[in-house]
């Protein structure tokens, strides 16, 4: 859902945000330019004169919904007949069905590849009837309401066109505000994957979805984007793109890092404030890392930073601390350069069930808390080992921890049987069981799992049980420590 606030008229609008085109871009397919003399209009000048007229006669009845006062009940009133009579005119319908078939053509859809000509035409000559029979068309309709394709200049004609219907010389919003969706790529299905990656920079090799939010929000500003995201992207690999362009851009004025501190109670997610403006052109920054209460925030002081360039990692720190920073690099040995290995412990996609806490020891079975079922369970031990979480690492100690991890694998890292595992284990095979029908739906066009039973990535059991440099994935500070064999 987006709300924007237009003379004092409050206006909400809900779709795929991310899915759509501009009507510029339909009636842009002017064919051949070298034309037509004596006074005759080109294919491509009769296009832009039927945009044109368009859009002047939309803008026209979007002007009447603006002359509103919008004080009084009355007015809102007023405004909703309006706006209803508005999104009921037929040259406008005509031109959003257009932006749903071009839309849907780069959805993959098969489309006549002179469907925007043809709707142009049929536009101009009235003749719209012969486009609405066509099986194309309709199947492009059909598609736009099961995506929600959201057509922003159609949406908002406002914020992009003069009255005349002429496109605004600093066309968008005044400012863009978000909390997008954190969605990673292997949780992208594929027909949305391919779009993205035909539409938006940052949708390349490993990316996240709020970065193509970030890449959307600022192309539609015209001067200030702020956003809530995760402050992963600053270092790690799978948010090279998104570096790549809010480096190049030059358009990033400020960040606020929270760090470690949380801002969302229901999940754990380090996040950052991030804030650009259409025409900051530098790689100056304002930055300031949040380590007290949120609150104490507002009036702690920005220090100056540099991004740098490319897919070039965000190490946002003042001058002095930048020297330190660079003589270390000079001098030091990269970390990977003396290992034998770095890699991400087990993702299981459901350590609810797969995880339990609080566990102890009887014999040849284990207790624990399991937050799928809400209730202490009782195992077989042998399929377990204790699990040891990024929050569980700190620095001077090794991790302590009374959660086992239940991994159905055997002693070279191959998945047990489901027979086996009734047969062996029963009591576990029992209470993962229990959660099937949850286990069976995680997974995309992208993350196919071996079995409902299946860790998305086991690891080698040889990888984990063995002496280790262990530290969290996301960390602010030195939080690294030595662990012998978890058994």
């Amino acid at each position: 859902m987006l709300r924007t606030d237009q003379q004092s008229s409050t206006q909400e609008r809900t779709g795929n945000s991310l899915v759509g085109s501009d009507i510029e871009d339909v009636l842009a397919n002017g064919g051949d330019e070298t034309g037509a003399g004596d006074g005759q209009l080109t294919l491509e000048q009769s296009f832009a004169h039927t945009r044109q007229q368009a859009l002047e006669h939309v803008m026209d009845r979007f002007q009447s919904l603006l002359a509103i006062d919008n004080e009084t009940l009355a007015d809102a009133k007023e405004m909703e007949d309006v706006y209803d009579a508005v999104r009921d005119d037929d040259l406008y319908k005509h031109l959003l069905a257009m932006a749903n078939v071009h839309t849907a053509e780069r959805f993959g859809l098969d489309v006549p590849s002179d469907a925007d000509k043809r709707m142009a035409e049929a536009l101009r000559a009235d003749s719209w009837s012969d486009i609405e029979g066509q099986d194309w068309f309709k199947s492009a309709q059909a598609m736009a309401d099961d995506e929600r394709f959201f057509h922003w200049e159609l949406e908002f004609p406002v914020a992009f066109y003069d009255e005349d219907g002429a496109r605004q010389a600093d066309a968008g919003f005044d400012a863009v505000i978000g909390n997008p969706p954190y969605v990673k790529i292997q949780n992208i299905v594929g027909s949305d994957k391919e779009y993205f990656e035909q539409m938006y920079d940052v949708a390349k090799e490993r990316y996240d979805l709020y970065g193509l939010f970030t890449e959307r929000g600022y192309k539609l500003t015209r001067n200030r984007v702020g956003l809530i995201v995760p402050n992963k992207f600053f270092e790690s690999r799978a948010g090279k793109s998104l570096r790549t362009f809010l480096n190049d851009s030059k358009e990033v004025e400020a960040v606020v890092d929270f760090a470690q501190n949380q801002v969302f109670n229901s999940a754990t997610i380090y996040t950052c404030l991030l804030f650009m403006r259409n025409g900051h052109n530098s790689q100056e920054v304002q930055y300031k890392q949040v380590n007290g209460d949120l609150e104490s925030a507002i009036n702690q002081p920005y220090i100056k930073s540099t991004l740098g360039t490319g897919d070039d990692k965000w190490t946002l720190v003042g001058g002095d601390e930048r020297q330190i920073l660079s003589k270390i690099e000079e001098t030091g040995e990269p970390f990977g350069d003396v290992t034998n290995s770095i890699f991400v412990g087990i993702q299981t996609s459901a350590n609810d069930v797969f995880v339990l806490e609080d566990c102890s020891v009887n014999g040849d079975t284990i207790t624990g808390y399991s937050k799928a079922v809400k209730d202490e369970i009782e195992i077989e031990k042998d399929l377990t080992h204790r699990y040891v979480d990024g929050k569980d690492v700190s620095r001077y100690m090794p991790p302590k921890t009374s959660s086992r991890l239940i991994y159905p694998y055997d002693s070279s890292g191959q998945l047990i049987s489901e027979d086996q595992l009734e047969d062996q284990h029963p009591q576990t095979y029992e209470y993962l069981k229990a959660s099937q029908s949850d286990l069976a739906e995680r997974g995309s066009e992208n993350q196919i799992f071996e079995s409902w039973y299946a860790h998305w990535c086991p690891r080698n059991p040889h990888r984990f049980e063995r002496k280790k440099i262990v530290l969290g994935q996301i960390v602010k500070q030195g939080e690294v420590t030595y662990a012998s064999v978890f058994s």
